[in-house]
């Protein structure tokens, strides 16, 4: 019996037609890269052959085909050489025999057969079903039930929504459906994923990471980060929001280690936001260029922009960026986000045209290796599998057209770039992957949820191999933070890790990089500790790591206070949480009446005796410990704020903070619309400095930069706006020093400017702001007001409107007068603009105002 193959498309796509009828309607067929010295992929035809598109291998590469048929057992192989990209090749006719190879197992099943079909040539019941696999072959049934021999795609589910992004962890997927919100998957078995959990969250969900535990977060559009609890997965519910003004802007990525979320927003900044409490911990501005994505690898968090990768040192509680590397490349005509992965000492930077490969031989300073374009204009995301290959989401496009499937490629050595293996089709857009347990996970665009194995069963009995490295090494401080890290390496493919201590397994990790965090013993209770990793590979073979004996050291340094939330100086709007981030974990019983909130009282004044001591808190800290939470009785009263450590917390040592810790910082009360121009001192300030900021809500987040002339010379988002002053300038609306410093945001290099611009959120259009408060005239009389401003505007002091503007105009002043009495009286900005960015300015003469920008003195805030 002969047959023939074409190759039909480069990369190849092969269909297998018969010239001569076969004996039944199944054959099993296999692939074998012979340059690699691998089973490329699995799977069965019928009597017309093998389905284009299905067998979509690489250039330049020598395969041999092998062919099996149940009925005759007889054999078929062909070797080839497939051609250069845009070539067509047929494939040599195959010709049948019998077998060359003796039936070990004695199943009724010879090796060869064995080999091409993917059961076990030792085993004669390799599915343990009672059934010998010869027998079930016969009969037509599956001689490797529950186990995935097959390549390509295994199981599907639909889903109402599109599928763009997927995460993975201890048996659970979690696929975002933008505005169906999520969907929650068992996926203990591949081939047979489980619905068990759905949830419509509020906004987009564009993206989503599950990293343990029973939470997960929601990067959820212009409604914020949700976060997400799933101990009863058919109920899931929203345990958190957190909105963009906290955020700093739109969330577009998100990653989750150890009991925190680092978030990315639509407006370069990173938050890092606790996942009990819902606070934001800490923000970062990394300027100039939307966040693409982000990942965690290490003590590391690396950050991908358009462009360009940071690295960012989370240690320790810390929260510093150490590098800036280049990482060419752009986001496609199809607007999709550009995605980061890393592990095994690499990070995997994709660009619309291909990818970058970073080396992390030093974790805080990446170094781009490798990387480039390729003849796919639709790259989207590729992440490593441990053992070698990169498996990618990958398009002909960037836009919706043509094909988008997964692809397999080679990366095995780093330096070599654009190893393509194979393709695997999907059915949808395949937007992007998680890699669970030797197995690929697609959100498939509006196909929903496609498993993939996109590698052949492993049928040897050659075991994996498994190196443990933790950090640090050798003696470790007692209550101190401990990595595990498992390198591993396998002839097919490792399925997880198993990680263990003093003999108990504590964690098994599906999912590359293999790693696991702990806090080391006390002393008190134990000087040394073991670990151990063991590794298994998609073919159950299985190994042990060397035993690794870690003494447990004293810890003699005291803990010190890295952050807080609110931080000092900070203005917040009312909320019932402030954390404190420690440089270690730190004893949750010490926190017992040595954490105190104290209100200024009437007189605005801290370290006074009407100041007021808030209700007591509870205190929880996060998973390693090192940040602790307190959640008060109720919302905060607006005022001024002072928060007191007492030197009686101490680590889980028992060490001691060395000195009280002290911070002050400002509450705004809650409004609902518009936007309060409100002035205060700090007792913490410089002597001269006085703070601004905005109270009051307004629709989205709009991001103020300070001027001068047509230059931007600093910015930050509202509603943390926090400017100090020194000294008291009186050019602008909002101040800042003369040294330019944002207090709390940023550093600018150049004196500031003369006005205040404000940008407003997402695309050009229509937007504004009301800026209201009291002034103070000293003297009774004629006032003129004069207002430079971009746009619209009207003014009304005293309920009198005194000047107005209405329509377009570039930057303009415009004046009026009214006649006021001495004292406190209302004053009210509306502000309108239709360009993309505006400037204000108010100032005021007469009445016993000096002239010039109305400083801080003469304004009062509102009730």
């Amino acid at each position: 019996m002969k047959m023939s193959f074409r190759f039909v498309s480069i990369p190849f796509a092969a269909l297998l037609w018969v010239t001569t009828a076969p004996c039944q309607d199944r054959l099993f067929y296999m692939v074998e890269d012979r340059d690699n010295a691998r089973v490329l992929l699995r799977g069965t035809s019928d009597q017309r052959g093998i389905p284009s598109g299905e067998l979509i291998l690489g250039v330049l590469t020598q395969y041999r085909l092998w062919l099996y048929d149940p009925i005759t057992t007889q054999i078929g192989t062909v070797q080839f050489r497939s051609g250069a990209s845009g070539s067509a090749l047929l494939i040599p006719p195959v010709n049948f025999r019998q077998a060359l190879t003796r039936d070990t197992d004695l199943d009724g099943l010879h090796d060869e057969g064995e080999l091409v079909v993917g059961t076990s040539a030792t085993d004669p019941d390799s599915d343990n079903d009672g059934l010998l696999d010869g027998a079930e072959l016969a009969q037509g049934l599956n001689p490797l039930d529950g186990f995935v021999a097959q390549t390509g795609v295994i199981a599907s589910a639909d889903l109402d929504g599109n599928a763009v992004d997927i995460s993975a962890f201890d048996d659970v997927a979690v696929v975002a459906l933008e505005e169906q919100g999520i969907a929650i998957f068992n996926i203990f078995n591949a081939m047979a994923p489980v619905l068990i959990g759905s949830l419509d969250t509020p906004g987009k969900a564009s993206a989503v990471h599950h990293s343990g535990g029973n939470v997960v977060a929601v990067a959820d559009g212009e409604a914020g980060l949700a976060v997400v609890t799933m101990d009863d997965p058919p109920n899931a519910a929203i345990s958190h929001t957190v909105t963009p003004a906290e955020l700093g802007a739109s969330p577009v990525a998100v990653v989750t280690s150890n009991g925190l979320a680092y978030v990315g927003t639509s407006l370069n900044v990173v938050a890092v936001v606790d996942m009990a409490s819902g606070l934001v911990l800490r923000r970062l501005d990394l300027q100039n260029g939307d966040i693409q994505d982000l990942t965690v690898v290490g003590d590391f968090l690396y950050v991908l922009r358009e462009g360009n990768l940071h690295a960012i040192n989370i240690s320790g509680g810390g929260f510093d960026q150490t590098h800036v590397v280049a990482s060419p490349g752009s986001v496609g005509a199809g607007g999709r986000r550009l995605r980061l992965s890393g592990g095994g000492g690499l990070l995997i930077a994709s660009h619309t045209r291909g990818y970058n490969l970073f080396s992390l031989d030093d974790p805080a300073t990446p170094v781009r290796i490798a990387g480039g374009n390729t003849a796919q204009a639709g790259w989207k995301h590729m992440l490593a599998n441990g053992s070698g290959l990169g498996v990618a989401a990958v398009g002909t496009n960037s836009t919706d057209g043509g094909p988008h499937d997964l692809s397999l490629y080679d990366l095995s050595d780093p330096l070599l770039f654009d190893q393509f293996l194979a393709t695997f089709q999907t059915p949808g857009i395949a937007e992007a992957l998680t890699l669970f347990n030797g197995i690929a996970y697609v959100a498939d665009g509006s196909e929903g949820l496609q498993v993939v194995n996109y590698l052949a069963f492993d049928t040897g009995t050659t075991p994996p191999s498994v190196t443990l490295t933790t950090s640090p090494s050798g003696t470790v401080e007692e209550g101190k933070p401990l990595l595990l890290a498992a390198a591993v390496s396998d002839d097919v493919q490792v399925r997880n890790v198993e990680f263990s201590v003093d003999g108990q397994r504590v964690a098994t990790d599906g999912s590359f990089p293999f790693e696991f965090r702990l806090n080391a013993p006390r002393l008190a209770t134990q000087s040394s500790f073991q670990v151990q990793a063991r590794v298994s590979d998609t073919g159950g073979n299985a190994s042990f790591s060397e035993t690794l004996t870690l003494q447990v050291g004293p810890d003699a340094t005291p803990p010190s206070v890295v952050a807080t939330s609110p931080a000092a100086g900070e203005a917040i709007f009312a909320r019932d949480t402030l954390a404190v981030i420690f440089d270690e974990p730190v004893d949750l019983a010490s926190f017992d009446g040595a954490w105190q909130i104290f209100d200024a009282g009437p007189d605005g004044l801290l370290d006074t005796p009407d100041d007021v001591m808030l209700a007591p808190g509870t205190v929880a800290l996060s998973e390693l410990g090192e940040t602790a939470v307190m959640t008060l009785p109720g919302l905060m009263p607006a005022g001024l704020k002072s928060a007191r450590l007492s030197t009686a917390i101490t680590d889980t040592a028992g060490n001691a903070l060395t000195e009280a810790f002290v911070w002050h910082f400002f509450v705004f009360e809650e409004r609902t619309t518009g936007l309060t121009a409100v002035f205060y001192d700090l007792p913490s300030d410089p002597p001269g400095f006085v703070d601004s900021g905005f109270a009051g809500l307004t629709p989205g987040n709009f991001e103020v930069r300070l001027a001068q002339g047509s230059g931007s010379v600093g910015s930050f988002v509202y509603p943390s706006v926090n400017m100090p002053v020194t000294p008291f300038d009186g050019d602008s609306f909002f101040y800042v020093g003369e040294d330019g410093v944002l207090e709390g945001t940023s550093t600018v290099e150049a004196p500031a400017g003369d006005d205040m611009a404000v940008l407003p959120p997402g695309d050009l259009g229509f937007y504004g702001a009301t800026f209201a408060g009291r002034l103070v005239v000293p003297e009774a009389g004629e006032v003129t007001f004069t207002v430079g401003v971009d746009d619209a505007f009207d003014l009304i002091v005293n309920g009198q409107t005194v000047v107005e503007h209405i329509g377009t105009t570039s930057f303009r002043e415009f004046s009026g007068a009214v006649t006021l009495p001495a004292g406190e009286v209302s004053l009210v900005l509306h502000w309108a603009n239709s360009a993309f960015s505006a400037n204000l300015v108010l100032s005021a003469q007469g009445g016993g105002l000096p002239g010039g920008v109305i400083g801080p003195q003469f304004l009062r805030p509102l009730d």
